[in-house]
């Protein structure tokens, strides 16, 4: 156990172990900005009934329980699934994919954009 701490707290060069400089990290990174893409639920194992339970009772664990099955999707995806009636909204949450659209789903490709990803799955391989 006192290597791994070691190993994540140090790093080696040269033969030597010497400390991290986490503040000259911190100032290097740039996260990528919030807010390009929403959160969709997708029908995926049991996400159905974790989706029922959470309608129904909204709950911060509901939500937590909720993540293993969101996708994000672009603001333009948005409006296309939208537009298309393919979303239903969850408060504070995100969207749900609508049950007759499940098959927009694939656990393989992903969630598909009516008009946009059409044509062989190949083309996106």
């Amino acid at each position: 156990m006192g290597c791994i701490w070691r190993l994540s707290w140090t790093r080696r060069r040269a033969g030597r172990t010497r400390p991290l400089n986490f503040a000259t990290v911190s100032g290097l990174v740039r996260l990528i900005e919030d807010g390009f893409a929403q959160p969709v639920v997708v029908p995926y194992d049991n996400s159905v009934d974790v989706l029922s339970d959470y309608v129904r009772f909204p709950t911060r664990a509901g939500a937590r329980a909720l993540q293993q099955f969101v996708v994000q999707v672009r603001e333009r995806d948005l409006s296309v699934l939208l537009n298309c009636g393919a979303l239903e909204p969850l408060d504070e949450f995100g969207f749900a994919l609508s049950g007759s659209f499940g098959d927009l789903y694939d656990e393989c490709f992903g969630l598909r954009i009516p008009g946009v990803d059409e044509g062989s799955p190949a083309l996106i391989i």
